[in-house]
């Protein structure tokens, strides 16, 4: 209510027209900043396209993001995503130059108009990594070189990661005087076994590499490789194996694992009791259990448009 009378408000109109704006927040793109391939039977590979700035998120970047991991969601035959950087680096996180340009920082309205222009800022950027958590497919991340800032909260947003030894993490907006605000504090905690080392690299921006992030539980056990290739190819290989399960029981043990996340155990027991009541009714069963009767690999259908 507040917000439509600051619309309608002299000053508001400004505000009305940066909200628009916002909403597309950038010119169509010159040049793709994600490039998607699809390397093996059921499986995307996502990779940031802009190595030569340490695929730093340009403006560009966060429409681009969401369409992606909207559109893989959507695709029958995409069973897993593997997501990486393309050159030395994950991703040095949100380029500065852009945010710098943020109409908020140049904006001569007031206070409250302009901490509103900021929540329709951030929206967009938030709802880029959202589309990560929200695709039906499990994405797995692998990092190498620097992942800083919103490439944390990029990869918290995921289901899996690996890394390199060369990884350097760093929670480090305290650096640049903000709190992260794309997905980091509110998705790391639930992916750390310490809490309270992971408030120590949120409070200092300390850099960490790949044995404390596989230490802290951000990294898969046992999966710090010693070369990005070998990374890759150890994600591929993961992949690969998830897109040989049965599609309809990896999709909804994904959306069981996060709806669980929020809620009750009684409300998970209850949201998985439905989700099987229609589950237990595809014809992935019989081929699993005709394929171990045959001590066979079963073959599943692909899901078509979901």
């Amino acid at each position: 209510m507040f917000a439509t009378h600051c619309l309608q408000t002299r000053g508001g109109r400004g505000l009305a027209a940066f909200i628009q704006r916002s909403r597309l927040l950038s010119t169509p793109a010159t040049k793709p900043v994600i490039a998607v391939s699809r390397p093996a039977d059921g499986v995307a590979h996502v990779e940031l396209a802009r190595p030569e700035k340490h695929n730093a998120m340009n403006s560009e970047f966060w429409e681009q993001c969401k369409k992606t991991f909207d559109s893989l969601s959507h695709n029958g035959t995409v069973r897993a995503i593997v997501l990486s950087g393309q050159g030395e680096s994950f991703s040095a996180g949100i380029d500065l130059s852009t945010l710098q340009q943020a109409e908020p920082l140049h904006c001569k309205e007031d206070a409250a108009r302009i901490s509103l222009m900021w929540q329709e800022y951030v929206k967009p950027l938030q709802d880029a990594f959202n589309a990560i958590e929200q695709c039906q497919k499990p994405v797995i991340a692998a990092l190498h070189g620097y992942c800083y800032g919103a490439g944390v909260d990029m990869i918290s947003a995921t289901d899996i990661r690996y890394a390199c030894e060369d990884l350097k993490m760093s929670i480090m907006e305290v650096n640049l005087g903000i709190a992260a605000d794309l997905g980091t504090l509110q998705r790391l905690p639930y992916l750390c076994n310490n809490i309270s080392s992971l408030r120590e690299l949120i409070y200092t921006g300390r850099i960490f590499d790949a044995k404390e992030a596989e230490h802290l539980g951000i990294v898969s056990s046992g999966k710090v490789y010693s070369t990005k290739q070998d990374m890759i190819e150890g994600a591929m290989k993961t992949a690969t194996e998830i897109a040989s399960k049965s599609p309809t029981a990896v999709v909804t043990s994904k959306a069981s694992l996060n709806y669980s996340r929020d809620h009750s155990i009684q409300d998970g027991l209850n949201h998985i009791a439905l989700a099987n009541g229609a589950m237990l009714q595809s014809s992935d069963i019989p081929a699993c259990m005709i394929a171990n009767q045959k001590k066979m690999k079963p073959v599943f259908r692909d899901l078509g448009r979901v």
